[in-house]
């Protein structure tokens, strides 16, 4: 039996071409649709492949009277109504693995950029002017979220010399202790941070996590990531 997949944004190749020679599946891939283009088609699909850009909303969803699978390629699922998706009993998956390295090269680039203000230096540069910024040797960076890409942006950053606070509710003191790294909360972070990187799914729990104290600082924010 065939199962009909509709891929609705660019997706890594590797991944689409698993999904492509795979004998039992009908693959379509439109991206770039819009809402009302999605709920014209759903009802056709048996499996929904997204990434970022489409919004699996409620609407959808209740217009998808075959869909049995909502797949995100990547890790954070806030752009599916986990809700509605839950009570027509459709599963939704991730892939928590799928991009570790990609988004924590990402935020150390990020890091660099911004203690060195590299956007802003190249353009001094070109008039002539050497502008330099801060070193990150000796700064502190606070992690909010040790996951994986968490603690994969704080191992590097450790190889430049900075010391590392870290919060996360599942972070014990001797893992921590074993990675060179300080537990500390979320406030500890706010008062003695340089620079903050946050890498956390977003529930109800995760919401508001950068507080006022962060915004009152001069803390310098490499991304706001919700993985």
């Amino acid at each position: 039996m065939s199962h009909k997949i509709l891929v609705s944004d660019p997706i890594s190749e590797v991944g689409l071409q698993i999904i492509l020679n795979h004998k039992d599946f009908e693959v379509d891939i439109q991206a770039d649709l819009t809402e009302e283009e999605l709920l014209n088609i759903i009802d056709n699909y048996d499996v929904l492949i997204v990434r970022s850009q489409t919004q699996v909303t409620e609407r959808i969803i209740n217009q998808a009277t075959q869909l049995k699978v909502i797949a995100r390629a990547g890790v954070g699922i806030d752009y599916i109504d986990i809700n509605a998706a839950t009570l027509k009993r459709i599963l939704v998956i991730n892939a928590p693995d799928g991009n570790t390295i990609s988004a924590t090269e990402h935020s150390v680039a990020m890091l660099l950029a911004m203690s060195r203000n590299i956007p802003q230096a190249h353009q001094s540069l070109r008039h002539k002017e050497w502008n330099r910024k801060a070193l990150l040797y000796g700064k502190t960076l606070g992690v909010i979220g040790a996951g994986r890409i968490g603690l994969g942006v704080a191992k590097r950053a450790q190889s430049f010399g900075m010391k590392i606070l870290a919060f996360d509710p599942y972070l014990t003191d001797d893992k921590a202790k074993s990675l060179d790294i300080q537990n500390a909360s979320v406030d500890e972070i706010a008062e003695k941070s340089d620079f903050v990187t946050v890498h956390t799914p977003l529930t109800p729990k995760t919401r508001g996590n950068v507080r006022e104290a962060f915004l009152k600082s001069k803390i310098k924010f490499t991304n706001y990531q919700c993985c």
